[in-house]
C-alpha cells in the first residue's frame, strides 16, 4: 500500500535571549505563505477534454485508412500562404509571400493540380501538377517551365544560372491532404499507441515504425488524433534517419459528405525550408475531371529547366 508522505518537522531551538514576538511572526509568515496573499481561481475545463472518447488501435488505424474512400477531390476556392527559411551560419532569414486566392485538384493514386493566382486580378500565377514521382512547375511571370522527380532530395540542373527557387513540391503537398493509408497485415510493421493531453484537448498518438535488423525500430509516420471528435489533428512524417521531413496540422474539420475533411492544413518541410498554410473554404469529393485535367505542357517562349 502506498504510503502518504509526511512534511518534515523543523526544530529550532532558541537560546536564551530577547526575541520579538513579530519577528517570530514575521518568519512564520515567510515560511508558510502570506494569510492575506493567497489567490484562487475557477478555471473551466474545456469541451474536448471534457468530451474525450476512448477508441481502440484498429479504430484508430481505421480513421486514417477510411480517407481511401476518397477517390478524387477538389476545393475551387482556397487561400494559399507560402514563407521560405534561409540558414546563413547562426542566423535564419525568413520570407513571407502574402495570402493569394487558388483552387486544388486531387485524384488518386497520386495526381495533384494546386493554381494559385493573382491576388489583384486572379490570373495564373504558378500552376504546379505531381502524378506518379514527376513534378511540373510553370511560373507564368517569368516564363519559366521546372520538370522535376517528388523523390529528388536536392533539386539540380546545369541550365539554372540562379538559385533554384522551387522548393515546393506538389507531391508533399498530396501526400498531407490524403495521408498515404497504414498497412495492416505487413509483418515488417509495428504500431504504438500513445496517450496526450495539452490544455485544449486529449490525443492518441499513433506511430507507425518498421521493424529494422537486430530489432531496430525505424519510424516512419505519426498521427494525432483528438479524442472529442476523432479526427486527425497532427501527421509527422520521418526519413530513414529517423528526422522529420513533413510536419502537418490539421484543424477546423468539418464533415463533407460523411467524412472529416479539415479547412486548414499548415505544411512545415524543415529539409526544403519552407512552411505552407492552406484554407480550404469548400470541397467536394469524388467530383469527374476530364482526362487532361492532371496534364501541364510547357508552351511556346516558356524556358523549360529540367532537374536532374
Amino acid at each position: 500500500m502506498r504510503q502518504n508522505q509526511k512534511f518534515p518537522i523543523f526544530t529550532v531551538t532558541f537560546k536564551k535571549q530577547n526575541i520579538s514576538f513579530g519577528l517570530i511572526f514575521i518568519l512564520i509568515t515567510v515560511i508558510t505563505g502570506c494569510t492575506g496573499c493567497k489567490k484562487r481561481a475557477t478555471i473551466k475545463v474545456p469541451q474536448a477534454i471534457l468530451h474525450a472518447r476512448s477508441a481502440t488501435l484498429d479504430e484508430l488505424l481505421h480513421i486514417v485508412n477510411r480517407l481511401d474512400e476518397i477517390k478524387a477531390a477538389k476545393a475551387s476556392n482556397i487561400k494559399v500562404e507560402y514563407t521560405s527559411e534561409k540558414k546563413e551560419g547562426s542566423l535564419i532569414e525568413l520570407e513571407k509571400y502574402p495570402r493569394a486566392p487558388g483552387y486544388i485538384l486531387l485524384k488518386r493514386p497520386d495526381s495533384i493540380r494546386l493554381v494559385i493566382q493573382n491576388p489583384v486580378v486572379k490570373n495564373k500565377e504558378i500552376s504546379l501538377v505531381s502524378e506518379g514521382d514527376e513534378f511540373r512547375v510553370w511560373i507564368h511571370g517569368r516564363h519559366k517551365f521546372y520538370i522535376g522527380k517528388n523523390s529528388s532530395e536536392e533539386l539540380i540542373s546545369d541550365d539554372l544560372e540562379e538559385d533554384t527557387e522551387i522548393p515546393i513540391r506538389a507531391g508533399h503537398i498530396f501526400e498531407a491532404i490524403f495521408p498515404e493509408s497504414i498497412p495492416l497485415d505487413d509483418p515488417e510493421l509495428g504500431y504504438a499507441v500513445i496517450e496526450e493531453e495539452d490544455a485544449h484537448a486529449k490525443y492518441y498518438v499513433v506511430r507507425v515504425s518498421r521493424i529494422g535488423f537486430s530489432r531496430q525500430i525505424l519510424p516512419l509516420r505519426e498521427f494525432t488524433i483528438e479524442r472529442a471528435g476523432l479526427t486527425i489533428s497532427r501527421q509527422r512524417i520521418f526519413n530513414e534517419d529517423g528526422q522529420v521531413v513533413s510536419d502537418i496540422t490539421y484543424s477546423n474539420t468539418v464533415p463533407i459528405d460523411k467524412y472529416m475533411l479539415p479547412r486548414k492544413i499548415n505544411i512545415e518541410r524543415p529539409p526544403d525550408g519552407y512552411t505552407l498554410d492552406l484554407e480550404f473554404k469548400d470541397w467536394v469529393v469524388n467530383p469527374d475531371f476530364k482526362d487532361d485535367t492532371f496534364r501541364l505542357d510547357p508552351v511556346e517562349g516558356v524556358r523549360v529547366i529540367r532537374f536532374k
